[in-house]
């Protein structure tokens, strides 16, 4: 599927639907790439779900489908790595959720900080990122759209669910390297906490210790907080998800 143009519906839900395509991507595949009747698209449903594709009509604004046999080669992390983000600038924000997409997060919670020197988070800028998550599966080959969810405090992410690690990115004294915690065995799903350009206050820190966060620092080179995340999610996943097997 992943050499196909691929789009995302909502409504798709199983084979032999036949669905109309969006106005962008219809123009994409009608206009640009110049497909018509009988040409094969992916159509993935955003919610894990894949299906072989036929165009029936390819008119220039819109493209009809049907949906064909369902893919089930897996694609999505065997583990569930929701990142914990301090809100930081728009730009790096653009960047850090297409590439946190691109590894394999599971979910991306945005959280304010008491250091973020960051515009406000508008139901405009969550929509962009909410909408960069779908283009990068789309270019990624996933199915399943991470969620982008609104900013919260450090203090309403609520108690570790089980058989969770918590983990936040911090090099300071007494942090663990990440090589030692990988040393373990895997758990069932972990939460990844990383802070804005400033990082976390020591009051941040010492609330996330004493909620049982484990600080880990990823060696003697400070990441920018955009690329803390997905840096750390992908050596994760290659100790104990899909990376390198």
């Amino acid at each position: 599927m992943a050499h196909l143009f691929r789009v995302q519906h909502d409504d798709a839900r199983a084979t032999g639907d036949e669905l109309t395509l969006g106005r962008e991507d219809s123009r994409h595949i009608a206009r640009v790439l110049r497909l018509g009747p009988g040409d094969p698209v992916g159509v993935f449903d955003g919610r894990g779900n894949e299906w072989a594709a036929e165009i029936l009509e390819a008119g220039k604004d819109a493209v009809r489908v049907r949906l064909g046999e369902a893919c089930s080669d897996p694609v999505e992390a065997p583990l569930e790595i929701d990142l914990i983000q301090g809100v930081c600038r728009p730009d790096r924000l653009d960047w850090l959720v297409a590439k946190a997409t691109e590894v394999g997060i599971h979910r991306i919670q945005l959280v304010d900080t008491e250091r973020a020197d960051a515009p406000r988070v508008t139901d405009n800028r969550l929509e962009r990122w909410r909408r960069i998550a779908r283009e990068a599966c789309k270019q990624c080959g996933r199915r399943r759209v991470p969620e982008v969810a609104s900013p919260l405090r450090l203090k309403e992410l609520g108690p570790s669910p089980e058989d969770t690690l918590d983990l936040v990115l911090d090099g300071g004294p007494g942090a663990v390297t990440l090589a030692t915690i990988l040393a373990a065995e895997a758990p069932g799903r972990v939460r990844l906490a990383v802070g804005p350009e400033s990082g976390f206050s020591d009051a941040e820190r010492a609330a996330l210790e004493a909620a049982g966060w484990r600080r880990a620092s990823l060696g003697p080179r400070t990441l920018r907080t955009e690329t803390a995340g997905p840096v750390a999610t992908a050596l994760l996943l290659h100790a104990w998800g899909d990376f390198g097997a």
